[in-house]
């Protein structure tokens, strides 16, 4: 298709050429002179050069369209996978944006209970305390059951114990958690102890100590349900001696566990 223009046009000035070999006749000079006017055939091969200029230049540009087409589905191609990729995205933010909102209402419901427990712990009593008996060694013997003073304070929190007449008094009903640890020094023999809960011995502890030498120990604890006002406080019975020094060898806890 690119060369037959050319080709045509070539044939066109063959044609006038072998017309212009032949005798001419007066009507033929008359259409000779205006061939002459028109340029003859030093017009058709300019034609023809003119022709051949414009189908390069054809080919150029339908070559330059056929490069711009080929960039044109290349980028079309990539659009498709950009499209793709976005719409991906999108999906991924919809289900984070889902995930984010399920844990805010998690976090909500969270948040809620830790307020409402704060604000259980913030009317709940706060009740514990834990006392040392003596940093001066032995302490007893008594010619009659003696009231224990533990006077060396750890802990004592809401201050229902007393570390001058060594008596817990229970600020709220519940049900509180008592131990306690004392130690023997002295030559072989029984260790006693007693906890009171008001004036009802509620342990009565003995151990016999073997031995001459070294510390002996007694440990016990329960559970007391006590009403408002309700005492607990240890005894030493009649006769008999503890020891304790700066390394706590008797001590003596207790903990409101829940109030009732």
């Amino acid at each position: 298709m690119k060369g037959l223009g050319t080709l045509l046009v070539l044939l066109i000035c063959v044609s006038e050429a072998q017309s212009e070999a032949q005798p001419q006749s007066d009507s033929s000079v008359e259409l000779s002179s205006g061939a002459e006017e028109t340029g003859g055939t030093g017009g058709c091969a300019m034609n023809a050069a003119r022709l051949a200029a414009i189908e390069l230049r054809l080919a150029a540009s339908e070559g330059q369209a056929e490069q711009l087409r080929r960039q044109n589905a290349a980028n079309a191609a990539k659009l498709r996978v950009s499209d793709n990729r976005v719409l991906e995205m999108k999906r991924e933010c919809e289900a984070q944006a889902a995930k984010l909102s399920t844990l805010a209402a998690k976090l909500n419901v969270s948040e809620s209970r830790v307020e409402r427990l704060e604000s259980q712990n913030a009317d709940k009593p706060q009740v514990a305390f834990s006392v040392g008996l003596t940093n001066t060694g032995q302490v007893g013997t008594f010619n009659s059951e003696t009231s224990l003073v533990f006077s060396k304070v750890f802990v004592n929190i809401g201050n229902a114990y007393n570390p001058t007449t060594g008596v817990f008094t229970a600020p709220v009903k519940g049900a509180y958690h008592f131990r306690f640890t004392v130690a023997r020094s002295t030559a072989a023999g029984y260790t006693y102890i007693r906890m009171y809960k008001n004036e009802q011995s509620v342990i009565y502890g003995q151990k016999y100590k073997n031995h001459h030498t070294g510390y002996d120990y007694i440990s016990n604890g329960m559970i007391l349900g006590l009403e408002q006002g309700d005492r607990v406080y240890m005894n030493l019975p009649t006769g008999h001696s503890l020891f304790d020094n700066t390394d706590n060898h008797s001590t003596f806890t207790g903990v409101l566990v829940y109030p009732m």
